[in-house]
């Protein structure tokens, strides 16, 4: 599998919204996630893995690239909920916050 695109989406209510559908949240609350778009690669075809399999190699600019979406994934929850969160990956909450 390759990335075809990583992009932020929003979660409201319950739900996240994509392309105009509603898709149900594991979990409650509102923010926002990121999302790995993927397509099929070559290495799919190469490993010859079954349909919906898919294997993906992760470059150190695309891993960069996912942590940059991820930041900006907290900045907009934050700026949602007006506060931070906890949890595996818990919101770090700067000194500009509270200005």
């Amino acid at each position: 599998m390759k990335i075809k695109e990583i992009v932020l989406i929003l979660r409201k209510n319950g739900y996240f919204r994509y392309k105009d559908r509603l898709i149900p949240a594991v979990r409650p609350g509102n923010g926002y996630g990121v999302a790995l778009v993927l397509e099929a690669s070559q290495v799919d075809k190469d490993f010859n893995l079954p349909y919906g399999e898919g294997i993906l190699f992760l470059s150190a600019k695309v891993i960069k690239e996912i942590l940059e979406a991820l930041d900006k994934s907290d900045q907009l929850t934050f700026e949602m909920v007006k506060r931070g969160w906890e949890g595996e990956r818990p919101f770090k909450v700067k000194v500009e916050h509270f200005v």
